[in-house]
């Protein structure tokens, strides 16, 4: 998924296609397979002004593994410098993100009973 949006590995890419790129994608893993993998993600960048010289974008994406969830959020500007017959692109980032484990969904022994207090609970903030 990574392969069609330049902007989750350079903020330096937004705007550089000199018109609106919206993405959107959804993965499931291993498909009825209790725990597996989703994914969903969305991402926008823009040029902005006559010249082209100044691109934002944005990006979100949702990750499901098992007892865990990630939620994170980057906004991205960009700003294009003319080099010979191309652009240089230079950016920054900002970034949140918040993860979440549910201990309380696994299960240690098989009659259902967790009684370990290490798997018992949310742990559950934000990453800075």
């Amino acid at each position: 998924m990574y392969m069609y949006n330049g902007l989750i590995f350079n903020a330096g890419y937004a705007g550089s296609a000199e018109r609106t790129c919206m993405n959107a994608f959804y993965r499931n893993q291993w498909v009825n397979i209790e725990g597996a993998p989703k994914t969903i993600s969305a991402s926008m960048n823009t040029a902005l002004g006559k010249k082209a010289r100044v691109g934002i974008g944005g990006y979100a994406e949702y990750d499901k593994l098992g007892v865990h969830d990630r939620l994170s959020a980057s906004l991205s500007y960009a700003y294009r410098l003319p080099l010979g017959s191309g652009h240089l692109g230079m950016g920054v980032e900002g970034n949140v993100l918040y993860m979440r484990s549910n201990w309380d969904d696994v299960q240690l022994n098989p009659d259902g009973v967790n009684d370990d207090p290490t798997f018992q609970g949310h742990n559950k903030g934000f990453v800075t």
